[in-house]
C-alpha cells in the first residue's frame, strides 16, 4: 500500500502543482491569437479532465462498488477527456512548429537581404 500513497503522491504533486506552474510560465510566451485559442481549450480540456480524475480518485478510496465505478469512468468519461487534453497538446504543437517555420523562413530572407546590403556597400 505505501507504493500506491507514494505513486499517488508524485501523480498529485505533477498535476496539482507542477503542470499548473508551467503553464503560469507557459501562458506569457503565447504570441498570438491562434496561438492563445488553442491554450485556452487545452486549459478547458485541462481543468475537465482534472475535475473528473479527482473524483475518480475519491472513488477508487470508497467501497467496491466505489470502485468499479472509479474503473467505469477510467475507460469512460476520464479517457475521453484526457483524449481531449492530449489534442490540445497535439493542436499546440503543430501552431508552435507552423510558427517557428515561419519565423526561420523570415529570418533566411532578412539575412539574405542584409547580405545582398552588405556585398553592395562593400562593392561602393
Amino acid at each position: 500500500m505505501e507504493g500506491k500513497q507514494a505513486q499517488r503522491q508524485i501523480y498529485e504533486r505533477v498535476v496539482n502543482t507542477a503542470i499548473p506552474k508551467l503553464l503560469v510560465q507557459y501562458e506569457p510566451l503565447i504570441a498570438n491569437a491562434e496561438e492563445r485559442a488553442g491554450y485556452e481549450q487545452f486549459k478547458s480540456s485541462w481543468e475537465a479532465y482534472t475535475a473528473l480524475d479527482k473524483k475518480q480518485m475519491a472513488l477508487s478510496d470508497g467501497s467496491d462498488a466505489d470502485i468499479l465505478a472509479a474503473r467505469q469512468m477510467a475507460v469512460g468519461e476520464v479517457a475521453q477527456a484526457f483524449a481531449a487534453v492530449l489534442a490540445g497538446v497535439s493542436k499546440n504543437v503543430d501552431i508552435n512548429v507552423n510558427g517557428g517555420d515561419k519565423a526561420t523562413a523570415a529570418a533566411d530572407v532578412s539575412y539574405q537581404r542584409a547580405l545582398v546590403v552588405s556585398v553592395i556597400v562593400i562593392g561602393i
